[in-house]
């Protein structure tokens, strides 16, 4: 978990410097289905079988070639990224707050009673080609109508929990 964290903070970080600062390292073009090569096309049908492409691009990130496919499977839409070998580096499924495990929604309710979820996504991610549990991303609404930010764990820990301006 507190790998995930650091990973999320660092690379989030990371991330906005490298845009803003020098945005020659991560170069993102649209290209259509037709151009996602092969084997990445088979690694997301070999997972989510029949999944329909919306829109996807590739990346250049300091040399290292990344897909970020977006997809529509089983009335849901999903974001995905994968290595042009068609290695999984993370997975984001938007999804309702029914869907939710009850572990992380008693999670959410223990923290912030009587609350409207407004956004829910389930984050997947994939260090050294290995699953990670997943974490959910859940923005929210207070009582007091007072936006914040959640990250909670598949085990229903908050880990993260912010005001969201």
């Amino acid at each position: 978990m507190f790998a995930y964290l650091t990973w999320l903070n660092v690379g989030t970080f990371v991330g906005a410097v490298t845009l803003a600062v020098a945005g020659a390292y991560v170069q993102a073009n649209d290209i259509a289905p037709s151009q996602i090569p092969q084997v990445v096309t088979k690694a997301i049908q070999s997972r989510f079988p029949g999944a329909e492409v919306i829109e996807a691009d590739v990346d250049h990130d300091n040399g290292i070639v990344e897909y970020d496919v977006d997809i529509w499977h089983n009335k849901k839409k999903i974001d995905l990224t994968l290595t042009a070998t068609g290695q999984y580096l993370k997975i984001e499924k938007h999804l309702t707050p029914a869907e939710l495990p009850t572990v992380v929604s008693g999670a959410v309710q223990k923290v912030h009673p009587q609350s409207r979820l407004t956004r829910v996504e389930q984050k997947v991610r994939f260090l050294a080609g290995k699953e990670q549990p997943a974490m959910y991303e859940i923005d929210l609404r207070t009582a007091q109508q007072v936006p914040h930010e959640l990250y909670v764990t598949a085990a229903g820990q908050v880990v993260h929990d912010e005001i969201d301006d």
